[in-house]
């Protein structure tokens, strides 16, 4: 090779790198942009809310009410940078389904519903931490300890835009969304308080066939808390009727 055709081919080496380099640069502005521009609305929308959130005085308030009052932290309803988010889950609850209907389900023979409630929250933690933009854990209390009692039950963090996402699971029987009986609680405990940043409250209920030992997953439906008003009858809860309904649905099982 002549020294001209090295020089050629070193220039164009160069400029090859120069222009990868240039694509990498625009790529990693245009995400770190679209980050800020996420954390930017973020901040907004836990501004407007804390202007508008105060304590409730009367025997009812909203979730969101409560929660401020409580822990001076903003409930965020859902937007469109959710939807990740939200498609995420969906696809953890479909096979978290899956799992427990199956033959070999370690649920079989369980002789009380209350028992499967750690399992599910246990595979839905396994299946959104392994999503490559979550991370799934169960919260810490204020004193920084980890604790499985009390709500929330998990924290997905959407590492892209830094988005908290708390979600409850629960189990209900089939044909009760229309119960009165209460089925979510919240009661406010200072010390052992898990909501420790301003975040998107779900609630995803495992509907089931209430067959003692023969335990089967029909569907499920994930609630937005932020929609949802509780009652005060020494702590605030909602009842099925209250979580269920179509203003609170966010998704729900095919």
């Amino acid at each position: 090779m002549s020294r001209v055709s090295a020089i050629l081919v070193i220039i164009a080496l160069l400029l090859g790198s120069m222009i990868g380099y240039s694509f990498a640069f625009v790529r990693f502005y245009k995400e770190a942009q679209e980050k800020a521009e996420a954390q930017s609305a973020l901040e907004g929308t836990t501004q407007e809310l804390q202007q508008e959130l105060t304590l409730p005085t009367s025997p009812s308030a909203s979730f969101g009410q409560v929660i401020w009052a409580h822990t001076e932290k903003a409930v965020i309803p859902l937007d469109s940078v959710c939807e990740p988010t939200l498609t995420a889950i969906s696809n953890a609850a479909e096979a978290t389904l899956s799992t427990f209907n199956a033959q070999n389900s370690p649920l079989i023979g369980l002789s009380r519903i209350n028992e499967a409630s750690r399992f599910f929250e246990d595979k839905l933690r396994e299946l959104l931490d392994q999503h490559p933009h979550l991370s799934c854990q169960i919260p810490k209390t204020q004193e920084g300890n980890t604790q499985r009692t009390g709500y929330p039950d998990l924290e997905i963090t959407h590492h892209p835009t830094g988005r908290v996402f708390y979600l409850d699971p629960k189990l209900y029987e089939a044909g009760s969304q229309k119960s009165t009986l209460r089925s979510f609680y919240y009661t406010p405990r200072n010390q052992t308080s898990k909501v420790l940043k301003p975040a998107h409250h779900l609630l995803i209920g495992f509907s089931h066939n209430g067959e003692d030992g023969h335990w089967q997953f029909q569907s499920w439906s994930l609630v937005d808390l932020s929609k949802v008003e509780l009652t005060l009858k020494s702590e605030y809860n909602a009842s099925n009727r209250e979580l269920y309904q179509e203003t609170t649905i966010v998704r729900s099982s095919k």
